[in-house]
């Protein structure tokens, strides 16, 4: 969210734009990622697992516009789009046909629950609960601004 074309569009526009319709993502923080994989690099005791790493709660981009909307003080709209809309989106911007697709399609998978899971890896690995959005959004804001 703090990065690329979403960063772009809440600044500019106060949009998220996405084909996701309702569907959530347990959104993680790269310092949650970091944390988990510090540990599994420093601990004495080998991890001898792959992580899979997932923030604390579902949230759907309308959630995201929600809290955006009270961290940064200005409306933030969470824009719904089809999936060749979206893809006819990235296209304008310059990213390939085929991975402009791609993208798209990854959205529809949201849309349709594909990615709505939650585990406890960050805590029983770190000690630790991953932030929240909203915490994430607090410490960030200045991108979005």
């Amino acid at each position: 969210m703090s990065e690329s074309h979403h960063r772009l569009t809440i600044r500019n526009e106060s949009k998220i734009y996405s084909a996701t319709g309702q569907g959530k993502i347990a959104f993680v923080s790269c310092e949650d990622i970091a944390a988990v994989t510090y540990r599994a690099l420093v601990d004495d005791k080998s991890h001898d697992c792959d992580h899979v790493i997932y923030g604390r709660e579902l949230l759907g981009y309308g959630d995201l516009a929600a809290t955006l909307t009270d961290v940064l003080g200005k409306p933030i709209t969470h824009t719904h789009l089809t999936e060749s809309e979206l893809a006819e989106r990235y296209a304008k911007f310059g990213v390939p046909e085929r991975y402009a697709k791609l993208l798209a399609e990854k959205d529809t998978n949201i849309k349709d629950g594909g990615e709505e899971h939650l585990n406890d890896t960050v805590e029983k690995v770190t000690g630790k609960p991953p932030k929240t959005f909203k915490e994430f959004a607090e410490e960030n804001k200045a991108v979005w601004q």
